[in-house]
């Protein structure tokens, strides 16, 4: 039944009219903000120069950890001259009040590229990067130089060669969408499904090569499962009724969805093998009268869970703690977990487990919120006009993807340190329940 999804999704919202005052207390900045110089690259092939330049300054002022000093033809001199010990000077880099120098040298197709850090008076070279004539394939590879010069700056990952799955639908056909995946800076988006039908809610099975999906190519919603490289999928869940929103624990040996085999929408849970799937026999963990479940997403390490329920009047966030739920024989306890916001939704669990990320109604509009476990406290992350929703995560427990609802239904990735939404996708058709992952 197709209105079911209408219902748990985007009705669930509407069901409280209580609404919230805006009062935005900003985010402490998760780490200090370093100044970054990267000089003009000298070379016969600019538009290539161009491109290496652009895709480095890029990453490097949206990874929520720097940000561009500006370039001046003076600067750049300092750079290039041939004495090592005057180009890379702690002294004069920190009178110009910069932290870090990447300095990428172009001969031919062959990216060298060095690293000085100022504070400790450190150069290091990295491996030689041969670029082609494909510039998809150049820019990818400059992501993954990118997240290598990181991890020597910071010494954790970048994810700047990291990617996004969501559903596309082009707007042509009510019931047609799409499985996509798309690069972290919203560039080269590909469909991964070809049914030509109405599928949603990807998902990524941790260590694997597939993903689930919720598909309505049968009728009802079920959820599906496909390797990537695969347009095709097939059910992965022996239960009737309709199936949504699924999601996998972190560790790969949990999933939790949302189906109304017993007569309503309920949160269901079972064990997952990260290879073959769900196994053994599904629970229903969590069930109220005349309410609705949605959204359920795991801690990190898999003892929790938190989801949506309209239980109390209004759509809100509860927590179930797993190690002490005895399965299959009583409904759980819960305890309520946003307490300032009304009508909260899509709850998002981070990596790090030190913060849920959600969407809320504040002053009529939805918007990305933060619940901090450590405070006990909830802070506004976006503002504006236009609705926001479906928050989910980057690996770095720093940057989120979320979706947007109005005027138009586009991709942003915004991080805790900046706080300035960048708009990774454009144009025609909805782009929705978006999932960051590093598909490959």
């Amino acid at each position: 039944m197709r209105y079911l999804l209408l219902l748990l999704i985007p009705v669930l919202p509407l069901l409280g009219q209580i609404e919230e005052d805006e009062f935005v207390v900003h985010l402490k900045a998760e780490h200090p903000i370093s100044p970054v110089y990267i000089p003009a690259i000298q070379s016969s092939d600019q538009k290539l120069a161009s491109l290496v330049r652009e895709t480095l300054e890029y990453d490097f002022s949206t990874n929520g950890r720097c940000r561009i000093h500006s370039q001046t033809d003076t600067i750049d001199a300092l750079i290039h001259r041939v004495n090592k010990q005057e180009a890379f000077n702690s002294d004069t880099w920190k009178h110009l009040s910069v932290e870090y120098v990447i300095k990428p040298v172009l001969t031919g197709k062959v990216l060298s590229t060095s690293l000085f850090c100022v504070k400790d008076g450190l150069l290091v070279r990295f491996k030689d990067v041969k670029l082609s004539d494909r510039t998809a394939d150049n820019e990818r590879s400059l992501h993954r130089l990118s997240d290598a010069i990181h991890e020597k700056m910071f010494g954790t990952p970048g994810i700047a060669s990291t990617q996004i799955l969501y559903a596309f639908h082009d707007g042509d056909e009510q019931w047609k969408s799409e499985i996509f995946l798309v690069d972290y800076n919203g560039k080269y988006p590909c469909s991964l499904t070809e049914e030509n039908s109405y599928s949603i809610s990807p998902v990524v099975v941790p260590n694997q090569h597939r993903i689930m999906y919720v598909c309505y190519k049968n009728g009802q919603p079920k959820i599906h499962q496909t390797g990537i490289g695969q347009s095709k999928g097939v059910p992965a869940i022996q239960l009737s009724g309709n199936q949504l929103l699924p999601t996998i624990s972190p560790k790969g040996d949990m999933m939790a969805y949302i189906c109304d085999a017993s007569g309503r929408a309920d949160l269901f849970i079972q064990n997952f093998d990260p290879e073959k799937g769900p196994v053994a026999k599904p629970i229903q963990l969590f069930s109220y009268p005349k309410s609705v479940q949605a959204s359920p997403t795991f801690s990190p390490d898999g003892s929790k869970i938190a989801f949506v329920s309209d239980k109390g009047g209004n759509p809100q966030i509860y927590l179930i703690d797993l190690e002490k739920t005895a399965f299959g024989t009583n409904i759980p306890e819960v305890r309520q977990l946003i307490n300032r916001t009304h009508e909260s939704t899509s709850p998002a669990w981070s990596p790090d487990g030190k913060k849920l990320a959600y969407s809320a109604k504040t002053r009529g509009v939805r918007q990305i919120w933060i619940y901090d476990f450590e405070s006990g406290k909830e802070f506004q992350l976006t503002k504006g006009p236009g609705h926001k929703e479906n928050p989910a995560w980057a690996p770095n427990s720093l940057h989120l993807v979320y979706n947007t609802t109005s005027p138009t239904s586009e991709l942003f990735v915004i991080n805790l340190n900046q706080q300035t939404p960048v708009k990774i996708t454009d144009g025609p058709g909805i782009k929705h329940y978006p999932y960051w992952a590093p598909v490959q």
